[in-house]
């Protein structure tokens, strides 16, 4: 099962100069292949949602998507936990979660995350949670 990762500010594969003095950082790669061929089997298309995410203080049971979400902590801190263990997250992470993956996002006591993302699916995908038995 493709597993969570979290990518701390300053973590990179590879780093580009522009010829305008800009600097482009680039993360590990995500393979959207699977997702990509599901979609084309069914008739459907692999689409991108831009996403934000108000994570709150709220505990609960893990939970997972039909597509991948890729998102970058903007505000705020908290938990990220999935089937591996828990770890902290705050502003500048940057979360990776892939399809039918078991994760949960909480904020820290008495406050509010927000994640701003991508999410990629098939055009017709509402963006479910589904539960996870726990």
């Amino acid at each position: 099962m493709p597993q969570c990762l979290i990518i701390r500010p300053g973590e990179y594969t590879k780093h580009f100069v522009g010829s305008e003095e800009s600097h482009s950082f680039h993360y590990p790669t995500q393979v959207l292949s699977a997702l990509a061929e599901a979609a084309a089997r069914t008739g459907k298309q692999l689409v991108s949602h831009i996403v934000r995410i108000e994570v709150r203080d709220t505990e609960d049971h893990l939970h997972m998507h039909a597509g991948m979400t890729i998102v970058l902590v903007t505000a705020g801190h908290g938990i990220f936990r999935d089937e591996t263990g828990e770890y902290a997250v705050s502003t500048g992470d940057r979360i990776v979660v892939p399809p039918m993956t078991p994760h949960l996002s909480i904020a820290a006591p008495y406050t509010v995350m927000i994640e701003d993302g991508i999410y990629t699916s098939t055009d017709d995908d509402p963006q479910l949670s589904i539960s996870v038995p726990g």
